[in-house]
């Protein structure tokens, strides 16, 4: 990666989109504290000495029950109205140390109970409990030291009886909090719930239960002989307030996405040129929503976004490079097949029959089951995404072929390797190198990296990525660029100049104030090895303003300046013209492509008087010129080519009629001598051209 795409972002203030939960009421941006408000005022409603509750905080993952909880101690620390002791069942590895782990941090709970009576009372409860809870195993690190203490067998009810007196009398009241209980697997949740209702009996003990409520009851089918309604049951059993958590408002996690994706569209001009961010958003409310709908789900996606735009941050679309974020995250197996599918995706094939779009459709809908999307509606709603990204080949709407698009296959890649492949520039330094030009200094040192390039096809692809910057250009440096890319076309020796710069030089010449006097568009041109360079540059002026008309507008007006650049096209191209006349045969194709250029862009009846005067003044033969319009039959099949008839109607474009009337020629031949027209060397032609006059002579005599 070159130096500038290394510091795009250097300066950029880093935001940190981590999924770290809330531990204060500060940081709530999902309006969660008055619901952690009530459920704290719901435990603290429990009445002393009343049994163990059982509060169940329900939320899918990613829904905020962590945060939940979090709010929830917090709210109950500050009014100190009970301990609170959070216990991690996930944190350990199996259904003996989970029960250990349990009894570690009941015992820390609460400072009363940590006194040495208290503790001998439970280590010795957790040694009778152990039984009944399938064995001890390995001790969890909380309990690492109280397993020698576990050895008092006694009495289980008495000792219950008594430790439950000791809470009781020391006026503890105590809350569990237990996070991820979704985590577990089914004999680990078993273990806990047993626990919890073995402990049931202990008053002022409560807990918290945070989990999803579908993924917990899919945990416990298993070892309930596979019965979800089974399961569910047994759930409500155990957890006596089940609480859902209200779901994230869409405003709220708009405000969030917003705000974490804001230097993305901030920091990119051609973002917001291109309205990128309304492209993204336009998305985002009909199909992009529907999946993130958790604070997590789109902390996730910011974080991922901001992580490997870095990487990428001036070289691709930024509305792109979001929506294929959202596909990487959300339909992985997709993603990585995207590359698979790079030359289907990237044809430009626009405006389609309908029917031919539907059976693409169809296909494409087939790909993404092979490729695991089962759900219909999750199918339909991808295939719009990829619409969006991809028009052309999926008939969506919009261009295909446009800068930095991933549609673009000159772009695809760089989607993919996050950053710019091998034989890639960027763009960024192309533009930065194009609008250094417009200073004038044009040593070759400086554009070594784009459109001074050893590599032809990296100064082919500068050339190419400078075509839509011209229509950034204010009119004072048209001038200078235009002269930068005449200088460009003078050095390039591999490729043919005039169709490598053609587009590039056409859309500055429509763009150009014009130069008032015509000596001065012709010292630019003369630069040139020849007029012919400028044909596809000219031709594209003129099929644009042809395509404007056509489509109902007015006609593109002449830019400034227009007929002195159409003078110096003539004078120079007349010029040449008579050059290659005096050439002969060799010189038959570029003779035609100059008078092409003269003929559509040059003013031809200037250029009549120009060749008539150089004819008067035996600059070259009346003959010589005609025999250039002595055309071999280009229709004819195989390699037989049969000369046709004096093209006399294009010569006289180029000679004035009286000189053709009067100027010297030599004798006529006769018919005969010319009937073959299989004879295609110079010298037919030359015999065919003065046949041809003659016979026009003596038409138009009269």
């Amino acid at each position: 990666m070159d130096a500038a795409s290394r510091e795009i972002r250097s300066d950029a203030t880093y935001v940190a989109f981590a999924d770290a939960d809330i531990t204060s009421v500060t940081e709530d941006k999902l309006s969660r504290a008055p619901f952690a408000k009530r459920v704290a005022e719901l435990i603290e409603g429990i009445p002393a000495g009343a049994d163990s509750t059982v509060i169940g905080i329900i939320g899918p993952w990613g829904g905020g029950k962590t945060s939940i909880l979090n709010l929830i101690r917090a709210e109950l620390e500050q009014n100190n109205s009970m301990g609170v002791a959070q216990f991690t069942p996930w944190a350990v590895s199996d259904s003996a140390s989970l029960m250990v782990e349990f009894f570690a941090t009941l015992l820390n709970s609460h400072a009363s109970l940590g006194k040495a009576k208290q503790k001998q009372k439970l280590t010795s409860l957790a040694q009778k409990l152990s039984p009944a809870l399938g064995g001890f195993g390995a001790p969890g690190k909380a309990a690492a030291g109280l397993v020698e203490e576990f050895l008092d067998a006694g009495n289980w009810q008495k000792q219950f009886k008594e430790l439950d007196d000791l809470i009781s009398e020391s006026g503890a009241r105590i809350l569990i909090t237990v996070d991820d209980v979704d985590r577990l697997h089914g004999d680990e949740i078993l273990t806990l719930i047993k626990t919890i209702r073995m402990l049931g009996r202990f008053h002022n003990v409560h807990y918290v239960l945070a989990y999803d409520h579908a993924a917990l009851v899919d945990a416990l089918k298993p070892s309930l002989g596979g019965n979800e309604r089974r399961a569910a049951e047994y759930l409500e059993k155990i957890v006596q307030y089940p609480l859902d958590i209200p779901p994230a408002q869409e405003g709220q996690l708009r405000t969030m996405l917003d705000e974490g994706l804001e230097s993305l569209f901030s920091d990119d001009p051609a973002a917001i040129l291109s309205d990128g961010r309304g492209r993204f958003q336009l998305l985002y409310n009909t199909e992009l929503k529907r999946f993130l709908t958790t604070a997590r789900a789109v902390k996730r996606f910011v974080a991922q976004a901001n992580h490997y735009f870095d990487l990428v941050s001036g070289h691709v679309d930024v509305s792109d490079f979001l929506i294929l974020t959202f596909v990487r995250l959300q339909f992985p197996a997709i993603y990585s097949r995207l590359p698979q599918w790079r030359d289907d995706l990237t044809r430009h094939e626009e405006g389609i029959p309908r029917e031919i779009a539907d059976r693409n459709e169809l296909t494409w809908e087939h790909r993404l089951t092979e490729s695991g999307v089962n759900s219909v509606e999750e199918r339909q709603s991808l295939l719009r995404v990829l619409k969006e990204l991809f028009p052309a080949a999926l008939g969506g709407f919009g261009s295909s072929a446009q800068a930095r698009r991933v549609s673009n296959d000159k772009y695809f890649d760089r989607y993919f390797v996050f950053g710019l492949p091998e034989g890639d520039i960027s763009d960024l330094q192309v533009r930065e190198d194009f609008l250094a030009a417009a200073l004038g200094n044009w040593d070759e040192q400086l554009f070594q990296g784009t459109f001074t390039s050893s590599s032809l096809s990296v100064r082919s692809l500068a050339v190419e990525k400078a075509e839509p910057l011209v229509a950034e250009l204010d009119a004072e440096s048209v001038p200078t660029l235009t002269r930068f890319v005449i200088w460009l076309m003078q050095q390039e020796h591999e490729a043919s100049p005039e169709y490598m710069f053609g587009v590039l030089l056409a859309d500055l010449l429509l763009k150009h104030p014009g130069f008032e006097d015509q000596n001065d568009w012709e010292q630019l041109f003369r630069q040139l090895p020849n007029i012919r360079t400028l044909r596809t540059a000219l031709d594209r002026v003129y099929s644009l303003s042809r395509v404007f008309n056509e489509t109902g507008g007015d006609d593109l007006p002449e830019p400034p300046a227009w007929r002195a650049l159409r003078g110096a096209i003539t004078s120079i191209g007349v010029s040449h013209l008579i050059s290659l006349a005096a050439e002969g045969r060799r010189a038959w194709r570029d003779f035609m492509e100059t008078y092409a250029v003269v003929n559509s862009h040059g003013d031809i009846d200037e250029a009549r008087k120009l060749t008539t005067k150089a004819l008067s003044q035996n600059q070259l033969e009346l003959v010589s010129l005609a025999a250039f319009f002595v055309y071999p039959d280009m229709s004819r099949t195989g390699h037989e080519y049969r000369l046709l008839d004096l093209d006399v109607k294009r010569l006289l474009t180029l000679v004035e009629e009286k000189f053709v009337m009067e100027a010297a020629l030599p004798p006529c031949p006769e018919a005969a001598a010319v009937e073959d027209r299989s004879k295609v060397s110079w010298d037919d032609r030359m015999n065919l051209a003065i046949y041809g006059l003659h016979r026009w002579r003596t038409e138009n005599e009269a």
